[in-house]
């Protein structure tokens, strides 16, 4: 089963936002991002956890998902989460050792998670689980800038 994702694509808003704003990195940026990899024939979970991280989590976590020293944490320590901490955490913000107050992923956890569906977090957590095996890309300014 192939999954249809929908093409990426920012609003009128955000891009009035950003022009206003004068984002001028942002060009910088996206030649940055790196490619899906993950294949929706072969692995329709995992290509579905990929394009949900690669739009969900890479604001906070770095375009690699890898996190930085002095900033969030890199999202391989999803591995070390059941199924069930996992989704407590996206829906309540609460850590798997219970600490109820993680700053800003609490309030994303709560504001923003708490809307996707059982199976979308399912997927984030069957892609995520995967980068503990992956190595982490140095000399990333997203990383180095922090």
């Amino acid at each position: 089963m192939e999954i249809q994702l929908p093409e990426p694509r920012l609003s009128w808003a955000i891009r009035w936002d950003l022009a206003a704003r004068g984002g001028t990195h942002m060009p910088e940026w996206v030649r940055e991002v790196p490619p899906l990899t993950v294949d929706s024939t072969s692995d329709p979970l995992g290509a579905q956890g990929e394009y949900l991280a690669m739009t969900a989590c890479n604001e906070c976590h770095g375009l690699d998902l890898r996190g930085s020293s002095d900033g969030p944490p890199d999202l391989a320590i999803v591995a070390g989460y059941t199924a069930e901490e996992f989704s407590r955490l996206l829906r309540t913000g609460v850590a798997r050792d219970g600490r109820s107050e993680l700053g800003l992923m609490s309030d994303v956890a709560r504001n923003r998670y708490v809307h996707l569906r059982d199976d979308e977090v399912a997927a984030l957590r069957a892609f995520l689980r995967t980068l503990a095996g992956a190595p982490v890309p140095q000399g990333v300014f997203w990383r180095d800038a922090r």
